[in-house]
């Protein structure tokens, strides 16, 4: 498909209204908001307008990360969070993400939710969160990505919901290690398989255990006691390999 640059703009308060609206009701907004200059405003980054190809296809987040650090600085981490820009970018792309409308999310995952205990969520948003991620794990953000851009990915909800990996390098490297599959770059098939947890007050038996076969869900759930204990950042790769416990993460 042909480029079609024109210029970046973010959603004013009535656009985002309009937006959150049409994803409550599970359906796509009218294309001609993208540059309606009532529900939207250039957008000025120090000084300066940019260009964004409209048309551009990616073929997931990553792709889609990697051509937004191309035209937004990375300085923006800085600065006040922007969340009509960030939405405004959700919604140039919505198609993509939302594979033309057939799988809408809740509305977190198109607006970003910035206020109380839901901003937490800020990690779900389709397009904020993988620009994040490249700036923290560059390329190698990818272990944690769904295959199909419009999906987050159990990798992704599992992970990126805390900052453990993104405060701990010695962790990402064991996580690496643990789920990469090197031939794609994406986590290993099977790795993100869900597995029961025990009923409250409950403690994993052994058959379980063995069933979660050190899976991702357990990876977190293991390093989350790790962390009342200990400064899990601080830990070295071979140390945190001897913590986890085996058989299960033999």
């Amino acid at each position: 498909m042909a480029s079609k640059q024109i210029y970046a703009r973010r959603l004013n308060e009535l656009g985002m209204k309009e937006f959150k609206k049409n994803l409550v009701k599970k359906i796509l907004p009218d294309e001609s908001m993208v540059e309606d200059d009532i529900y939207t405003e250039i957008l000025v980054i120090e000084s300066k307008s940019i260009k964004i190809d409209k048309e551009k296809n990616f073929s997931d987040r990553l792709d889609l990360a990697e051509y937004l650090h191309g035209i937004i600085p990375s300085s923006m981490s800085n600065k006040p969070f922007d969340k009509g820009m960030w939405a405004w970018f959700a919604l140039l792309y919505i198609d993509q993400l939302t594979n033309n409308g057939k799988q809408i999310n809740r509305y977190e995952h198109y607006i970003p939710k910035v206020k109380g205990a839901r901003s937490k969520l800020l990690y779900r948003h389709c397009v904020y969160g993988p620009y994040q991620a490249y700036e923290n794990f560059g390329k190698e953000m990818k272990i944690f990505l769904s295959k199909n851009i419009y999906n987050l990915g159990d990798a992704w909800e599992q992970m990126m919901s805390n900052n453990l990996l993104s405060n701990s390098k010695y962790l990402f490297e064991v996580f690496k290690k643990r789920y990469l599959d090197p031939s794609n770059g994406y986590a290993l098939k099977g790795s993100n398989d869900k597995v029961d947890k025990p009923k409250k007050g409950g403690t994993w038996l052994q058959s379980d255990l063995i069933k979660a076969g050190g899976k991702i869900r357990r990876f977190k759930s293991v390093v989350r006691q790790f962390q009342t204990t200990q400064r899990i950042e601080n830990i070295s790769v071979s140390k945190i390999e001897n913590l986890l416990p085996k058989p299960e993460f033999n």
